[in-house]
């Protein structure tokens, strides 16, 4: 994930560097925060009544256990794409924005700022493995993720609808 962000995000900040495709970029990604923040919230909403996620999952599970018992590298490989898809309503719309923020600066300051943020998006998950890894129960894990998932989707909701005309506005 750390690599593919990192790389993906260079890449972009060479693109961003063309004054009209940045311009489109930030109606673009305007449209995309307030589509990733309205979903977060519905899905939050959702959670509290009680429904199911938007962003379930568990039905690829049976999938990716037969892959992965097989030895078969391609469920390795959609494992992973699959955790970035989960995770992209969480960072996506903030890495968006950040690589716009970051097409203002110079090519090395950009690709310092990319590498740190990306290791922030990854740190909790090494964090997380390794809180595992050393005794830390996956259903006291389960157990916070799902008492917290409504509060933590509506505040990543809240952030992403806010986030929007400030960029839009080029205000950040």
């Amino acid at each position: 994930i750390f690599t593919m962000y990192f790389l993906f995000g260079l890449g972009m900040q060479r693109l961003l560097e063309t004054k009209a495709i940045a311009d489109a970029f930030r109606y673009i990604l305007t449209l995309f925060l307030l589509l990733a923040g309205l979903s977060q919230i519905w899905d939050g909403l959702r959670l509290r009544a009680g429904r199911h996620s938007i962003f379930r999952t568990d039905w690829a599970l049976p999938y990716f256990r037969a892959g992965v018992e097989r030895g078969r590298y391609r469920s390795y490989f959609l494992i992973g794409a699959l955790f970035s898809l989960v995770k992209a309503p969480c960072v996506g719309a903030i890495y968006l924005a950040i690589l716009d923020l970051f097409s203002a600066s110079s090519y090395l300051a950009g690709a310092t700022y990319l590498f740190f943020f990306n290791l922030g998006v990854v740190l909790p998950i090494l964090l997380l493995g390794g809180g595992i890894a050393l005794g830390m129960s996956p259903k006291q894990v389960e157990s916070f993720h799902k008492n917290h998932r409504v509060g933590m989707r509506m505040a990543t909701g809240l952030a992403l609808l806010a986030l929007a005309p400030l960029i839009y506005w080029q205000m950040i």
